[in-house]
Parts: C-alpha cells; structure tokens; sequence
C-alpha cells in the first residue's frame, strides 16, 4: 500500500543526482539515476518522498524528497 497523497502534477527540479526508488522506502530496488538539475514530474507525495512519473516512458518511482526543490512554472 503507497501511503503518499496524490497532488496535482507539479515540476520538480533535481537538486543533486538522485536515485529512483521502486517504492518510497530506501531498500527498495533503484530503478533510475536521475542527473541533477533534471525537471521531474511529481505526483505524490508522502513521508519525505515524492512520487515521479516519466514523461520519457520511464518506469514511475520514488524520490527522497530533499533531493528536489519545486519550480513555478510561469506561463
């Protein structure tokens, strides 16, 4: 059971390389490598995770949440 909450798509921008996690919880399988400064989707969000969908067909996966900072998009 995934226990973040969903929240409405949001960018997301990498603070340092991070890894993918399967399921938000550190001994999960790494699924990615993500470089820093790359803009992320998030979709979800939960204790001290945030939940990441591909806009590259990449498996969906779980970040920690210090590893990016949320960016306003202007429009």
């Amino acid at each position: 059971s995934r226990s973040t909450s969903a929240v409405q798509p949001r960018t997301y921008q990498t603070v340092r390389s991070t890894q993918v996690h399967e399921e938000p919880a550190n001994s999960s399988r790494v699924v990615e490598q993500i470089a820093k400064g790359t803009e992320i989707t998030v979709v979800g969000s939960g204790n001290g995770w945030l939940e990441i969908r591909s806009k590259h067909g990449k498996p969906p996966g779980f970040i920690r949440a210090d590893d990016a900072l949320f960016i306003s998009r202007a429009n």
